[in-house]
């Protein structure tokens, strides 16, 4: 069942009484969208958002179940100066989520989201710092599909989902000029992402960490992010296919095991069971990343059941494929074009 937004009903029918809210308005665009939201009945439904620019002066919250929130070619929500929050949460906003804040069915689409970064002087919720300046924050979240959204511009990360998600659909989007990551993945399983593009973010065009399982990236591009294409550690199952992994600035992919953070007792010590383990690249294309193509660093009792198969590799500054003991990353039918012979790694040619 379908309910629409009554101002969102004006919009499109000037016969109804009440007035508008101006999509540029940079006053009570956000209260009236979330009214919205808060106003479906309880078994759920649509709220439509027409084109145009929404000044957003805090976050819009999904908190229930059975949503979707749907816009068209040219709807933008924009964060206003200083805000400081995400432009949409999906899901909990508690510090620590239980099982009890658990939503379900959450549809979003065609929607433009618009962190202006520029003007947030933290990336931190001014009363709910564990709450960062994500365009999209999706905590404890079972069955989300977004698609044909564009989400940039963020002082933290494009989309980040933690707490406990499973069985997420990211498809037709893209994810590009972040503060932080383009797309940011923690303690969650089956999770399916394509068909993307993730681009020009200041850090990682993808990271991957805390107890992923089973995670699926397909027909995407990860291009000329200025730290690394893909960082991944502490997760099981990640399935790496017919992506381009280009021009990165640090590595084309980095993955790693855990070590105790600064000030911890065991500082420097690598936590057990966080390695990459089941892990497979195919079908990949790594092109002019600075330093190594594929970097696997860490040991064969950490990090296991890893796979490089039909990969191209081309103009990478350092050798194509690294690991820290031989027989870590079983590779088959790749191919390495190397312009300069540090490229050339022995792994690769196993």
């Amino acid at each position: 069942m379908i309910r629409m937004a009554p101002f969102f009903l004006f919009a499109l029918l000037a016969s109804l009484s009440a007035s508008p809210i101006s999509p540029d308005a940079h006053e009570g665009a956000r209260a009236s969208i979330q009214a919205e939201i808060d106003a479906l009945p309880e078994h759920g439904g649509t709220v439509f958002i027409p084109a145009g620019r929404y000044v957003l002066d805090g976050m819009l919250h999904i908190n229930r179940s059975h949503v979707a929130l749907k816009g068209e070619p040219g709807t933008v929500l924009v964060l206003a100066d200083n805000v400081k929050q995400p432009n949409l949460l999906i899901g909990s906003d508690a510090k620590r989520p239980t099982e009890a804040d658990l939503i379900r069915d959450i549809h979003i689409s065609r929607i433009e989201l618009d962190g202006n970064k520029d003007a947030q002087d933290s990336e931190f919720h001014p009363t709910k710092p564990w709450l960062r300046n994500n365009t999209i924050d999706i905590r404890t979240v079972d069955d989300l599909t977004i698609e044909n959204v564009n989400a940039h511009n963020a002082r933290s990360g494009g989309i980040v989902a933690s707490w406990e998600c499973e069985r997420i659909t990211i498809r037709n989007s893209q994810f590009h000029h972040n503060f932080f990551d383009g797309i940011a993945l923690y303690a969650s399983r089956h999770i399916l992402v394509s068909d993307f593009l993730c681009y020009a973010n200041n850090a990682a065009g993808l990271s991957l960490d805390n107890r992923l399982k089973d995670i699926t990236f397909a027909n995407g591009h990860i291009y000329d992010n200025q730290n690394v294409g893909i960082f991944a550690r502490d997760c099981d199952g990640l399935y790496f296919r017919n992506l381009v992994i280009r021009g990165n600035g640090s590595f084309g992919s980095f993955l790693a095991h855990t070590t105790y953070p600064k000030g911890h007792d065991k500082e420097g010590e690598i936590i057990p069971h966080t390695g990459i383990r089941n892990s497979h690249f195919s079908n990949c294309s790594f092109i002019d990343n600075d330093n190594n193509a594929l970097w696997l660093l860490s040991n064969p009792d950490l990090s296991n059941g890893n796979s490089v198969m039909g990969c191209s590799f081309s103009g990478n500054t350092a050798p194509s494929i690294r690991t820290e003991e031989s027989g870590m990353l079983h590779s088959s039918g790749n191919m390495i074009i190397a312009e300069n012979p540090a490229e050339v790694s022995t792994e690769a040619a196993e």
